[in-house]
């Protein structure tokens, strides 16, 4: 409890940029409107996949086609498993669209219910097995979203701020392990095993 602590102050110090935070503004509006533009949706793309494939997001998915699948009960105040599994399915008939991909959308219209689910939360979590080819599999979601919520309760913190402090966290244990990964962590992340041994507080605040 208390390390994931740690890890949330890291990353609230260290890894949000502008344009993390640009997304949950973003999400508020899709919420508050009760439809996501083209635009928007693109940008969300962008954000969960980086922007190698934009021209795809954009030409293959179109605003008919959102509007289609989702609709205005998409955004009813409901959370169950039963709502959680049919908002997934809506937004995987878009495409480019999988479980994973699909969580980041949940995640940034409702962030005090659901996390973005990628291989370095789960890292964090030690649930990476479970990843593989069962990337897809919303079961392995819903079980993902019991933990980061039951962590949220216990650590006064919403599911979004959960899975980006396991996503540090797990980015880190990578980097750590010298696995080849495309964002490595800034020089400053290395130094976080000494500061715990020392009891030193440098750049973080624990």
């Amino acid at each position: 409890m208390k390390d994931l602590k740690n890890w949330f102050n890291i990353y609230e110090q260290k890894r949000p940029t502008l344009f993390d935070k640009a997304i949950i503004e973003l999400g508020k509006e899709i919420k508050k409107r009760r439809r996501i533009l083209k635009k928007e949706f693109i940008e969300i793309m962008s954000w969960k996949l980086g922007n190698m494939n934009y021209a795809q997001y954009f030409s293959k998915n179109y605003q008919q086609d959102i509007d289609n699948y989702i609709k205005l009960d998409f955004f009813e105040e409901m959370f169950n498993d039963s709502k959680t599994i049919e908002r997934i399915e809506l937004l995987c008939n878009l495409f480019m669209i999988n479980v994973s991909v699909a969580s980041a959308f949940l995640a940034i219209i409702f962030p005090n219910h659901y996390g973005v689910i990628d291989r370095y939360s789960l890292r964090a979590l030690e649930m990476e097995k479970l990843f593989g080819d069962k990337k897809k599999d919303i079961r392995l979601y819903l079980k993902y979203l019991q933990r980061i919520r039951s962590l949220a309760k216990q650590l006064s913190l919403t599911p979004k701020e959960v899975d980006s402090t396991l996503m540090t966290k797990g980015l880190f244990l990578d980097n750590k392990e010298n696995i080849k990964i495309k964002n490595k962590l800034p020089d400053s992340y290395q130094d976080f095993e000494n500061i715990q041994r020392k009891r030193l507080v440098i750049k973080f605040t624990f």
